[in-house]
């Protein structure tokens, strides 16, 4: 029997419908769980710098339109992304629980000296320091795609994204400074019960790397070649901020006329090193002496 054209169009409607996500709400109760779960792996890495994470709704959006295609990928348009997902049939806590575990279980792979993770990096997202706001939807497919198996299709499967604002795993750079809590907050912020800098705070007008070596990196044009790392580190040698009422004593110019440098006190044969460099002429043509050998090169 030949279908009529309207009769074709909805079974066309009904059978696209089933691979159409399922939105899974998040209850007010489910943003606090998983929110709470944010901080407290947050906690655990005792950073001097760690930001306890509020929940947004315009990344929970984000979020929700990105894991309606039901297809594990990320977006990677300047947000952090964590992904997972289950194919269980347990509770929406059971699932997150599961999936922020997972997530964490990554610390395995991550080496903080190297500022790096070997394999994936959920987990230095989770706890990158500067990351202030979250939001994550789930939703039910009736139909999941993985891109290393597109031939495969996973049934009712479970599905969770959770955006962050400011983005992590920017290469190169620390995802927590290390030291007591709280102790490197922004300007304004407070510390919560947790050890976490709470609320949004000022960037100070301050170097959190020795100043020495900021002045440095400055002069060899690090703040143009290296932005990220500099624009955090050496805010005040990199001139990104104006000082406050209070932090004049700070500026350049309050600075002690000294040879500034731990290396400049070596000696060699009773001789100290600024001394030696400048009579090679390296005061003008090694940027590093005009701060570790201000003094003995004349610049002050």
């Amino acid at each position: 029997m030949r279908l009529s054209p309207v009769r074709h169009c909805a079974i066309l409607v009904i059978l696209i419908g089933v691979t159409l996500a399922v939105e899974v709400p998040f209850t007010p109760g489910l943003q606090t769980f998983i929110l709470d779960m944010h901080n407290e792996m947050r906690e655990k890495q005792h950073g001097s710098n760690m930001n306890e994470l509020e929940w947004d709704d315009t990344l929970a959006q984000e979020a929700l339109d990105w894991i309606s295609s039901c297809t594990f990928e990320h977006q990677m348009k300047g947000r952090g992304e964590n992904l997972a997902f289950n194919t269980d049939e347990s509770s929406n806590e059971e699932l997150i629980t599961k999936s922020m575990d997972d997530w964490y279980s990554e610390i395995q792979y991550f080496r903080y000296g190297n500022k790096s993770c070997s394999q994936d990096c959920h987990f230095s997202q989770l706890v990158w320091a500067d990351t202030r706001k979250v939001g994550c939807a789930m939703v039910r497919c009736p139909a999941f795609h993985v891109p290393w198996d597109p031939a495969t299709t996973i049934p009712n499967a479970w599905y969770i994204g959770c955006f962050y604002d400011p983005k992590g795993n920017d290469y190169g750079v620390f995802p927590w400074l290390k030291g007591k809590p709280c102790s490197h907050c922004l300007k304004g912020q407070t510390c919560s019960l947790q050890g976490l800098c709470h609320g949004e705070g000022v960037i100070p007008c301050v170097n959190i790397e020795s100043t020495d070596h900021c002045n440095y990196w400055y002069e060899v044009k690090e703040c143009d070649t290296n932005p990220k790392f500099m624009h955090k580190f050496c805010r005040k040698s990199c001139k990104l901020c104006t000082p406050e009422p209070g932090e004049e004593g700070e500026g350049e110019h309050s600075e002690p006329c000294e040879d500034m440098s731990k290396y400049a006190q070596m000696r060699h044969n009773g001789r100290l090193a600024c001394e030696i460099w400048k009579e090679n002429n390296q005061c003008e043509t090694n940027p590093f002496l005009r701060t570790a050998c201000k003094k003995t090169c004349g610049f002050c």
